[in-house]
């Protein structure tokens, strides 16, 4: 195989991980009648995002199965929405990450605080300052099922 191919083989490759990356990361698009009704100010104006309002994503990037449901539960125990949950591009995170939209970093501080996870990472091409999503790692503590004291 010539060096030409190969480098044409690891570009097509190298497109297809990024393009299968940004499709399991992409938030879904809400229906409309549950954005009026968790997200009134998604007219963007200047309130602070509070946690509970919140639309999470939970993906398990971690090699322990059935994390992503046991955090699902546990949010949703909490009083939070948690609109999806799956399988992260790949199963070896090592850190476990909360991914938000830059204007909810108060509200994503204190998700990340509720599941101890160091990792927060803003991400501007979120649709909605209100989506936040969770990828579990190798280093997540499964959270257990009591509620968060108010």
């Amino acid at each position: 195989m010539s060096r030409t191919n190969q480098i044409l083989i690891w570009i097509t490759f190298s497109v297809l991980l990024i393009s299968l990356t940004v499709a399991y990361f992409w938030p879904e698009e809400q229906p409309q009648a549950l954005a009026e009704e968790r997200a009134p100010e998604v007219k963007e104006t200047l309130q602070v995002v509070k946690m509970n309002q919140l639309v999470v994503t939970v993906l398990n990037g971690s090699l322990k199965d059935g994390m992503a449901a046991k955090t699902q539960e546990f949010l949703e125990s909490n009083q939070l929405y948690v609109a999806r949950i799956g399988n992260a591009p790949t199963r070896n995170y090592q850190a476990s990450e909360v991914i938000y939209h830059p204007e909810a970093s108060q509200a994503a501080y204190e998700l990340a605080k509720l599941l101890q996870i160091n990792k927060r990472t803003p991400a501007q091409s979120f649709e909605s300052r209100l989506y936040v999503t969770v990828v579990i790692g190798a280093d997540f503590k499964e959270p257990a099922l009591a509620k968060k004291e108010q």
